[in-house]
């Protein structure tokens, strides 16, 4: 994830002291010091690269308002996913249409950022269902299912009225081994433990991971 704009102000601060204690250390012929200095330094850019600080009270109006925000270096928002708790933003980064996501929380305000951390793979059967710990939210997350070779349209169907979004791309790469027709999904479903996604009249399950009981996880 690029760094927000009050994370780079902070590292760039941090620097000075950091600097300082470099300069102390040579002056001092203590190398400890120094090493330290950089560990240290390295730890809080890591750890401001996973989690922005304005996350904790900047509010957007819209998804792609606070997406835009948190990854200023893509292309631009290509769907987002509405949860009950949250959304999903899938964003691309224009190398061989390559996707990031940015997941925010719903608030009466509007949106705030979550970390991705937040994602707790619950399925990785014929794709991954993640679920966002502390909600009732599930998202199905990019998979590409390869259809056989004749099929001139996409049929796609999840359960209880979910809405799954999903490309289509058409090929002549080695039709007789994977056909010419894959469609890559995303989603926002109603999770249970028999969960099917039917793509042109086959269905495919998502069974959990877990033996424990999704009740006891949410």
């Amino acid at each position: 994830m690029t760094l927000s704009l009050m994370n780079i102000i902070v590292l760039f601060v941090l620097a000075v002291p950091m600097g300082y204690m470099v300069h102390i250390s040579r002056r001092k012929k203590k190398k400890w010091i120094a090493s330290a200095a950089i560990i240290l330094y390295i730890l809080v850019w890591v750890a401001l690269k996973s989690y922005p600080l304005e996350a904790s009270f900047a509010t957007f109006q819209t998804p792609e308002q606070a997406a835009g925000y948190y990854n200023p270096n893509t292309e631009g928002v290509k769907y987002v996913l509405e949860g009950e708790e949250t959304c999903l933003v899938i964003l691309s980064k224009g190398k061989e249409d390559e996707t990031i996501n940015c997941l925010l929380r719903k608030t009466e305000d509007g949106y705030r950022y979550m970390s991705l951390a937040r994602l707790k793979p619950i399925s990785t059967q014929n794709g991954f269902v993640y679920w966002v710990k502390e909600t009732g939210d599930y998202y199905l997350f990019a998979k590409t299912f390869w259809l056989d070779s004749v099929a001139d349209k996409v049929e796609l169907k999840g359960q209880d009225g979910d809405i799954i979004y999903y490309e289509v791309t058409r090929n002549n790469i080695l039709p007789d081994q994977f056909g010419e027709t894959s469609v890559t999904c995303y989603g926002y479903i109603h999770y249970s433990e028999d969960y099917v996604l039917t793509i042109n009249g086959e269905e495919y399950s998502f069974a959990p991971l877990y033996s424990a009981s999704l009740s006891e996880d949410a």
